[in-house]
Order: C-alpha cells, then structure tokens, then sequence
C-alpha cells in the first residue's frame, strides 16, 4: 500500500535549510528493508539513513527553492524491498520579507 504523510515547514522568514529526523516503521513491528529514497523536486536531501531494530531513521535537510515564491512542495519517497512504495508529503511555507517604513518626511 501507499502511505501519504504530511510535513510541514512554516514561519521561516527566509528560505533556509531545515534539518529534520524522520523515522520509519512498520505498524506489525515486522523488519523491512528500504531500498532507495528519493525527492521529486530535489528539495529534501538524505543527510543519513540508519537501521535502528525494526526502523529506519533519516536525517533530512530541507532547502526550500530561491525565488519569490514564499511556498514550495515536494515529496520524498521511500521504496522498500519487495515493491511497497512511501510517499512523504513536504509544503513549506514561509513569512513575506518585512519593509521597513521610511522615516515621515523624507
């Protein structure tokens, strides 16, 4: 089956990297395997993968794209041994950059 998870980044005033753990396991306890790990946009980068017992932990680092746009989405998958496919979803979504007023007069 497909798993369809939500994380969300937000009130960043900037685009900046964000380091995240996510961690994997089966709802049985029963051991599994992962075979690959992938972004679809290229947002979220695999700092570290490590089994621990019947899970997996992931580091992740976030960098949310350049620009003006003050929101991104991507999704990182998670492909196990045996054809079971996870898909993580990731929106972020950051604060307009503030103005400063001028000074009255001038």
């Amino acid at each position: 089956g497909e798993e369809n998870v939500q994380r969300f980044i937000t009130g960043y005033d900037k685009p900046e990297p964000v380091k995240k753990t996510l961690w994997i396991s089966n709802n049985y306890g029963e051991d599994f395997e992962v075979e690959s790990a992938s972004s679809k946009e290229g947002y979220v980068k695999v700092l570290s993968q490590n089994k621990a017992g019947s899970r997996y932990q992931f580091s992740l680092e976030i960098m949310p794209p350049e620009g003006e746009a003050k929101r991104f989405d991507d999704t990182f998958t998670v492909k196990l041994k045996g054809g079971e496919t996870l898909e993580i979803k990731c929106r972020g979504i950051y604060r307009a950059s503030t103005v400063t007023p001028k000074p009255a007069g001038k």
